[in-house]
């Protein structure tokens, strides 16, 4: 598509757009009352997509969820500061500190409005520079707290004065600006996607004028010294030696070195890519050093954004929470992942108000009562790397845990120390779930179907069972009272004699069910049930992510299975605060709540990308959720928070995407879900604004469509790895998601 084409179909998404803009309320948990806090690891926010290091060591990062991390060297802790003034805001990019208070960021809001904003306190506070004449920000600089620039779609202003006023510098139809930077007060470059082109001024912005480069889709350039910089484009890499008269092409870009940002500070110079490759120079930019060491964090991190300081302190921060530091100017990184960097997935709370989470792996993290602090829990250090599917405490004293061993694991002292507990199991099978029906009474069942009871506080264990229900690992157990338990596999089955016999209640019917399961079983009273069934990690027929939410009025005689009431992420564990109020979380830090006791369920962002495991609503004030790379996230005001969600979903929205997987590699699954029959297009771009292909146009089907994205572009030709951009458009609405492709 020629550039005037594409502009004029992103004015044509503009308009349509407008009236869903109003109503997006991607992140506005984390605003007003309740917001969901990361507690662990710090940080902990799904992506970065800015970072800057102090000289004194001190780290701000800028997030996917519209918030802002400090971590304070001298206290070794981490503050959160949310963005308030907007509610539309999905994330922070683009940080730039001018002074040690002052810094600019982009709020982006979607493709069309990126706004402005300003921090004079270390990103503590921010606020929307309202003067800026852009609604659409694309790249800022500044010199000075006074003295910047911002770029956009057909222009570039200028203020001296700290953002109070603003200059029209530059004002052309085909400039579509992707970088601003100045290498001193007069002389300073911006790079346009779309003239392809290079422009240059060497009267402090006054005049630009558009340089002889040959290059394709520009995005970054930097001057490491008055003669010397580099332009970095998506085929690769230029370097100038004289000031940009000539460029030529790179010492490296027969590698195709994709770099994502640039940090300079001293004669340090360091670049990184998405694929975790990185250059750097230690003499402004005359001689460079080349990596593609895998650190331990580097097979997941998909680096985004880069800092630095002069004492050699490196950041690189990057997708789904992953921050990599190096105190040796990039020689060497390690991973900050607090505590553990391992999947949690239980959430358990003692009579004492101690708090448990562990992970498959073994791991477990506690802490003492709301104000306390996590620690890592060694009393069971000897046993790590144990998969721990189970944790249930009595009271304050006793407590059980599963393990993958043919016993369990009891403890009388609060957790102090344990004993093992023979369960008369073969050697190959494990209990994964214990229930305790009353202050003696206990039920576990094992991976291989067997289920036993104790009616002495678990001294002694008798067979109930042992042909039940089985599991890979670990299936989803429900008491709903001494004889009704209920269990999920790739089946919901079903004991009304407390797990004697077990009756299917529910199971895959359809082909295009083939490969969902059932991920938990929740029931708020004898009578009401809830169970999500899902595809976690797609069953190789085009469907990935998907679930439902089944529910049951009758005591699961009966379960209301909607094929259109599918959401368009995996969905893995539900929980409720009281009868009417309740949170389901899953893939991609999505998660659902309702406010009317399950009929309706909507759309509640956490501010993450993070894969959740497991919630639990301690009580009508407090949740906790739990999952990859040790996340945990607190949620204060629940009730407050959900209700004030219901009036603004109460508005009229519909068109939802979802993307999976996210990062790929090869191809990735697009889900749209539709209200109704409507025209449907479908449309890749890359991070520049241009189409990359058309994936449909034509009528789509009431509820959920997919469609697959083979990671090639209109003419069949695989593109190349970087950040791309899903534009879906329904007829009357428009709605746009990143995917990151990692060749």
């Amino acid at each position: 598509m020629m550039c005037t084409e594409f502009h004029a179909a992103i004015d044509r998404f503009r308009q349509q757009a407008l009236a869903w803009v109003t109503l997006l309320i991607s992140i506005s948990t984390l605003h007003a009352h309740g917001h969901w806090i990361p507690e662990h690891p710090s940080p902990s926010a799904g992506n970065f997509y800015g970072s800057w290091v102090f000289e004194n060591d001190d780290v701000l990062l800028t997030t996917g969820g519209g918030f802002s991390c400090l971590y304070t060297a001298e206290s070794d802790s981490w503050e959160y500061s949310w963005i308030t003034d907007n509610d539309e805001v999905d994330h922070l990019k683009e940080l730039q500190m001018i002074t040690g208070q002052t810094g600019y960021a982009i709020g982006f809001i979607d493709w069309f409005e990126n706004i402005l904003y300003r921090t004079d306190n270390r990103g503590r506070n921010w606020s929307h520079v309202t003067t800026c004449p852009l609604e659409n920000v694309r790249a800022f600089y500044f010199l000075s707290s006074d003295s910047g620039f911002v770029g956009g779609n057909n222009a570039v202003y200028r203020t001296l004065d700290g953002g109070e006023s603003w200059t029209l510098c530059l004002a052309d139809s085909n400039v579509t600006v992707d970088d601003i930077f100045f290498f001193n007060n007069q002389s300073g470059w911006l790079t346009s996607s779309g003239r392809e082109g290079v422009y240059h001024t060497t009267d402090f912005g006054a005049t630009w004028e558009l340089q002889d480069v040959t290059v394709e889709w520009p995005e970054h350039i930097r001057f490491f010294a008055e003669e010397r910089g580099i332009l970095q484009s998506r085929y690769g890499s230029q370097q100038t030696t004289n000031g940009g008269e000539t460029w030529i092409p790179f010492l490296h870009n027969s590698l195709n070195l994709e770099l994502v940002d640039w940090v300079h500070t001293g004669n340090f110079s360091f670049g990184a890519s998405p694929a975790n490759h990185y250059i750097r120079s230690f003499d402004n930019g005359e001689t460079w050093e080349y990596s593609n060491n895998q650190y331990p964090d580097f097979e997941y991190l998909y680096t985004q954004t880069v800092g630095a300081n002069s004492s050699g302190k490196v950041v690189l921060a990057g997708e789904r929470g992953y921050y990599d530091v190096s105190h040796d100017y990039g020689h060497t990184f390690f991973p900050d992942s607090g505590l553990t960097d391992q999947s949690l997935r239980i959430i358990e709370v003692q009579p004492t108000h101690r708090y448990w989470v562990s992970g498959a792996l073994g791991v477990i993290l506690t802490k003492d009562g709301e104000e306390g602090a996590w620690q890592r829990y060694e009393g069971l250090s000897d046993r790590e790397g144990v998969g721990i599917l189970d944790i249930t405490f009595k009271d304050e004293s006793d407590g059980w845990i599963c393990i993958n061993a043919p016993y369990l694991l009891k403890t009388e002292d609060g957790g102090e120390t344990w004993q093992e507990v023979g369960l008369g199991l073969e050697e190959s099978d494990h209990p994964y779930e214990l229930l305790i029906k009353n202050n003696q009474d206990y039920v576990v069942f094992s991976a291989q179907g067997v289920i036993k009871e104790s009616s002495d506080g678990g001294e002694s264990w008798s067979l109930i069972n042992d042909s039940g229900p089985t599991a890979a690992n670990k299936n989803p157990v429900e008491y709903v009272d001494d004889q009704n338990l209920w269990v999920g596999s790739g089946s919901l089955y079903h004991s009304s004699d407390g797990g004697r016999h077990w009756e299917v209640r529910w199971q895959v019917n359809c082909p295009e069910d083939e490969g969902l399961r059932v991920y938990d079983i929740y029931f708020r009273d004898s009578q009401t049930g809830f169970a999500i069934i899902s595809h976690l990690m797609g069953n190789g027929n085009g469907d990935f992510g998907r679930s439902r939410i089944l529910w049951t009025t009758d005591g699961g005689q009966t379960w209301n299975d909607d094929p259109n009431r599918e959401f368009g992420s995996p969905l893995h564990e539900i929980d409720f605060f009281d009868d009417t109020h309740g949170i389901a979380v899953g893939g991609n830090g999505h998660s659902y709540y309702t406010d009317n006791g399950g009929e309706s369920w909507n759309w509640k962002s956490m501010g993450t990308d993070i894969f959740l495991y497991s919630v639990n609503c301690i009580d009508s004030e407090t949740c906790y959720a739990v999952g990859q790379r040790g996340a945990i996230y607190k949620l204060n005001n629940v009730i407050t928070d959900i209700a004030e969600d219901v009036v603004s979903s109460s508005l009229p929205t519909s068109l939802n995407i979802t993307t999976y997987p996210n990062p790929f590699n090869q191809s990735v699954m697009i889900t749209c879900d539709i209200p109704g029959a409507s025209d449907l297009d479908i449309r890749i771009y890359n991070l520049n604004g241009r189409e990359v292909c058309r994936l449909t146009t034509g009528k789509g089907a009431r509820g959920m469509n997919r469609f697959c994205w083979d990671g090639k572009d209109s003419a069949g030709n695989p593109v190349s790895s970087g950040v791309y951009f899903v534009a879906v458009r329904d007829g009357t609405q428009v709605k746009a998601q990143k995917i990151l492709l990692v060749r």
